[in-house]
């Protein structure tokens, strides 16, 4: 069965302040044409979408560069516990994943998407928590939230990327998955120069 992990893609597609705003506009009609053309415009880190080195450090790997396989491949969907600001991973969420995995986290966050909360009273992720993962030897990390902390300092976007893991944030639908392993994919567009990219994410259990 395959499960559609993305958001939809809409005008009121909620982005962080400064961030570009998504719209999608007819370019070319059928009935002046006899085909249409839109012409897309968005944040390269709007809706579902993957970061990498590019995003955080000058010369880091953009996402021509950074190797596919980090997105793709075996996955398992680990739980958070919400307390005191933070999203915790608890100590059975370590004992389930194996080096190469993409570690998927669900906070259940992705129900405020369309209020106002998405953005602004999410947790952040502890740093203790995410140096465990990268000693397991994750390959990627991805989560439901909007973003891995709550400020714009990117401490633990330059933690794992700086260690070569990947990031998929604003992931929709985990919930059927947890505690579950299945085949992930969260490819991203091949843009050089690119700092991240929208995705179609998707499991296959």
């Amino acid at each position: 069965m395959v499960y559609d992990l993305s958001l939809a893609l809409d005008a009121a597609l909620p982005v962080f302040e400064g961030d570009p705003h998504y719209s999608l506009s007819g370019a070319i009609a059928i009935e002046s044409a006899g085909y249409a053309v839109s012409e897309l415009k968005m944040s390269t880190h709007g809706g579902t979408h993957i970061d990498v080195e590019r995003h955080v450090f000058l010369d880091g790997r953009d996402t021509e560069t950074t190797p596919l396989d980090i997105f793709v491949g075996s996955a398992f969907v680990v739980p958070a516990i919400i307390e005191g600001g933070f999203a915790a991973l608890p100590e059975g969420a370590f004992a389930s994943l194996e080096r190469g995995d993409i570690a998927l986290i669900h906070t259940g966050w992705d129900k405020h998407f369309g209020s106002d909360d998405y953005l602004e009273g999410y947790p952040a992720f502890r740093e203790e928590d995410m140096r465990r993962l990268i000693g397991l030897g994750v390959k990627a990390v991805g989560t439901d939230l909007p973003s891995f902390e709550t400020d714009l300092s990117c401490r633990i976007h330059r933690i794992l990327l700086g260690a070569g893991v990947g990031l998929i944030e604003s992931l929709a639908g985990l919930e059927p998955l947890l505690n579950k392993r299945c085949f992930f994919s969260a490819a991203p567009l091949k843009l050089r120069g690119g700092d991240g990219s929208p995705v179609r994410a998707f499991a296959v259990v």
